[in-house]
């Protein structure tokens, strides 16, 4: 089972959450999904459409799917979090950079987007970095 992440969970962001994804998964390479990657605050959110552009991230092919319950607490797509959830853990293709395509778990932004700046280039660069 595969998980694409593509703001502050790759290893270059350098946020304390990747450590138990480090922990519990073995990264596959650099990736990425079509979507629109919006800046929601100091953390980015992805909605898919493929008729957009491309969103850059990371694949990693988890060893420990106990993980997951951790990220979906991190994310706010946990089953306790309130309704509605801004995150949403879902299914999608990606690409790897270097070829072929995987089915990943991907977390998409649930929420309205009207007025959050796009950014373009698809790659989240963290504020200050």
């Amino acid at each position: 089972m595969d998980l694409f992440v593509y703001g502050t969970l790759r290893r270059s962001v350098g946020h304390p959450m990747h450590a138990p994804l480090r922990d519990a998964a073995r990264l596959v390479g650099q990736a990425r999904v079509a979507g629109v990657l919006y800046r929601v605050s100091s953390y980015p959110g992805l909605v898919l459409d493929g008729g957009a552009g491309w969103v850059h991230g990371e694949l990693y092919e988890l060893r420990d799917l106990a993980v997951l319950a951790q990220l979906d607490a991190y994310e706010g797509a946990a089953p306790d979090d309130p309704e509605p959830r801004e995150f949403e853990r879902v299914r999608a293709v990606v690409q790897l950079e270097g070829g072929g395509e995987r089915a990943a778990w991907i977390y998409v932004y649930a929420w309205p987007t009207t007025g959050l700046e796009i950014i373009a280039s698809g790659r989240f660069v963290q504020p200050g970095g």
